[in-house]
């Protein structure tokens, strides 16, 4: 039952939570299936007796979780209402939940299987209807909501950058799922394709570099050099695809990009002036935002996000919050790098090398994205997904972990 919920929370609820009619008390499915997700590792955890409390890569979320939540106490823009605590729980306590269930229950590598398996079926629907949107001419509700005239589509997310960060964190399970034939080859490589053109129908520069490094990481770090070759001649075919729609080729022009990159590095250098001002602690939750237009008064915003996580967080919590925030992407990078170095060849370190491989396929494009989308932070379904794929190499070696501290 734990599993079953877990996959339907994480791999479908994000495709078909938008579907189902708001309940009463403002309970919407979403959050339906959190509490049965909850209520289910709950019990779970009472019969097995078997959940495992002491992990560092958890200490290290849950220390920068406690930071988060205490920088509303030095901020007068937001309080310890209703309201904002509700905002917190979304975005920093659900995602620690789901760290803390998934490195409990992907111990077991039949679970890690079935995860994978659903994972990649949500990334081929999602793909699927990214493609159907574009070829329909429907456009992302940001689009709408902004009054874009380029067509970017966001299949059931708001974003389009989000749809695309959310199906390049797919790709190192799809690879995998090929390989060790969790799915079969034809329909792996029926996804595939489907992801890769899903991921340029959002029109996401991130996306779509991101997409490339995913790819190369992780055939690199299996040293399946003779796929990178492959791969290198299918992105040079879909480079002169790409230059032949100039709804795409126009996002990469060299005017375009720079002019973005910078308005980035303005925006970059104010955050970084904010965390001067309070390096210590910060300018407390939301600074950024909220000091935005002290630093940008012309700008018809007068709150606006950093579009980059790393000076979101400098500037909002500064080196309290950096520092157990840095180390939630490069602990388990660290741990996977060393897994990888090791020269075992049984079994149990194989599956281990595998997962560090999705690990870091996972967490460094994740990483990349970051330093041009600051709203990564609050994204509850992307960064569960990360966390997802993290706990996979943590909790393969977890016995050996606990013994180690």
């Amino acid at each position: 039952m734990l599993i079953l919920t877990y996959i339907i929370f994480i791999c479908y609820i994000p495709i078909i939570g938008g579907f189902f009619p708001r309940m009463p008390l403002g309970l919407n499915s979403t959050w339906l299936f959190f509490y049965l997700l909850a209520l289910a590792f709950i019990i779970d955890s009472l019969i097995k007796q078997d959940v495992k409390f002491r992990n560092k890569w958890i200490f290290f979320l849950a220390i920068y979780s406690l930071v988060v939540f205490a920088s509303i106490s030095w901020t007068p823009h937001y309080s310890y209402c209703q309201s904002d605590i509700r905002r917190l729980f979304v975005t920093i306590f659900v995602p620690l939940f789901i760290a803390f269930v998934a490195i409990n229950l992907f111990r077991q590598e039949p679970n890690v299987r079935l995860y994978i398996k659903n994972i990649i079926i949500a990334s081929f629907i999602l793909s699927l209807i990214a493609i159907y949107q574009w070829i329909n001419g429907i456009p992302s509700p940001d689009s709408i909501k902004y009054g874009l005239q380029e067509l970017r589509v966001s299949a059931t997310f708001a974003n389009p950058n989000g749809l695309a960060i959310f199906l390049v964190l797919t790709i190192p399970c799809i690879i995998y799922g090929i390989e060790k034939n969790v799915i079969s080859k034809i329909f792996g490589w029926l996804v595939v394709p489907a992801v890769m053109v899903g991921i340029i129908c959002t029109v996401s520069r991130k996306g779509i570099i991101t997409m490339i490094i995913a790819f190369l990481l992780y055939y690199v770090l299996k040293k399946q050099f003779k796929r990178v070759a492959v791969l290198s001649v299918a992105l040079a075919v879909l480079v002169v695809i790409i230059a032949g729609f100039p709804a795409i080729s126009d996002r990469f022009a060299s005017d375009k990009m720079h002019a973005d990159v910078e308005g980035k590095k303005v925006m970059t250098l104010a955050g970084w002036d904010m965390f001067l001002s309070s390096p210590i602690r910060g300018l407390g939750y939301n600074g950024y935002y909220e000091h935005f237009g002290e630093y940008f008064p012309w700008y018809s915003e007068k709150k606006y996000q950093a579009h980059n996580m790393y000076i979101t967080v400098l500037a909002d919590q500064g080196l309290a919050g950096f520092v157990p925030f840095m180390l939630i992407f490069l602990y388990p990078l660290f741990i996977s790098a060393k897994i990888l170095r090791e020269k075992s060849e049984m079994p149990d370190k194989e599956y281990s090398k595998d997962m560090a491989v999705i690990c870091i396929s996972s967490v460094v494009p994740f990483m990349m994205s970051g330093y041009y989308a600051g709203g990564l932070l609050y994204s509850q379904i992307i960064v569960s997904v990360l966390y997802t794929h993290i706990t996979f190499v943590l909790a393969a070696n977890i016995e050996e972990e606990v013994e180690g501290t």
